[in-house]
């Protein structure tokens, strides 16, 4: 791997950490022979840059605030849709505390299905 500026590479790494950015991202800038396979977890595809490990890193880091925020949405529309069916099933106040009305049968399984299936329908735009 090619570090052109010492400072930046100090920075990052103490930023990011070792672990983290080396071990967590170098696996696409290593060589491999025909087959794909890594040649040596030290070998560097040629030209490889520490830039180019830390470009990576910052692509996933925002990729995964993406996934994270839809799934937040995604599990607030749940939790509501799922507290919705539960007190229209059992209307009488904290029912929900009452082991007696939860199942643990296949005909249960049909319906969470379908709830399932009618949220992803509202999450679609």
């Amino acid at each position: 791997m090619l570090i052109e500026n010492d400072n930046y590479a100090k920075n990052v790494l103490s930023k990011i950490g070792y672990y983290t950015l080396i071990n967590g991202y170098k696996g696409l800038f290593l060589r491999k022979n025909d087959r794909g396979n890594i040649i040596n977890p030290h070998q560097y595809i040629n030209g490889t840059r520490i830039e180019d490990i830390v470009s990576l890193y910052q692509f996933d880091k925002k990729l995964r605030a993406i996934l994270y925020n839809g799934l937040l949405s995604y599990e607030t529309i749940l939790n509501s849709e799922l507290a919705y069916r539960f007190s229209e099933m059992f209307p009488v106040e904290y029912s929900y505390l009452d082991i007696n009305n939860f199942k643990h049968d296949s005909d249960n399984t049909v319906r969470v299905l379908k709830t399932i299936s009618s949220l992803t329908t509202k999450m679609r735009p």
